[in-house]
């Protein structure tokens, strides 16, 4: 076994753990399990990385310190706009297992995926046609969308 191999075991051990943590952790969302970020059309990939771009415009900002209501009023605007709604893929952070199948299971389920996950989250709509995305800025939480091109 080369060391590169040994690394990338050992990797999975521990992001498997982790991610045993996420799911055991969120409330009103069942994970369906981890897919890979291949299993994604191009247009996706293209898109997140079109947002982190500096002269990419959000199509919603909210200033650091808003409220909860603020914040979560954002996050549902911003969803219901992409279309994604009960099932959807979100990013976790994790090398091995970089998304989440997640169907949701009860009204709490956005507040869960942000405090286990954090501010910054992105999400595909479970039939690969929308994308949602925020990010912490310096001094704002921005979010961005896009939807596939018909």
């Amino acid at each position: 076994m080369t060391s590169q191999e040994l690394r990338r075991k050992l990797q999975q051990r521990r992001e498997g753990a982790a991610a045993a943590a996420l799911t055991a952790n969120l409330a009103d969302v069942e994970v369906a399990g981890f897919v890979q970020d291949d299993v994604f059309p191009q247009w996706i990939a293209e898109a997140f990385a079109a947002f982190m771009k500096t002269s990419s415009t959000p199509f919603v900002r909210v200033p650091d310190g808003s409220t909860e209501a603020v914040i979560g009023t954002m996050y549902r605007q911003l969803l219901a706009v992409a279309g994604i709604r009960d099932r959807f893929y979100c990013r976790t952070g994790l090398e091995t297992r970089p998304w989440m199948d997640c169907v949701v299971t009860g009204p709490d389920w956005l507040r869960s995926l942000r405090a286990e996950v954090g501010e910054s989250l992105d999400f595909v709509s479970h039939d690969m046609t929308a994308l949602a995305m925020t990010f912490d800025d310096e001094h704002e939480l921005l979010g961005f969308f896009a939807t596939a091109e018909a």
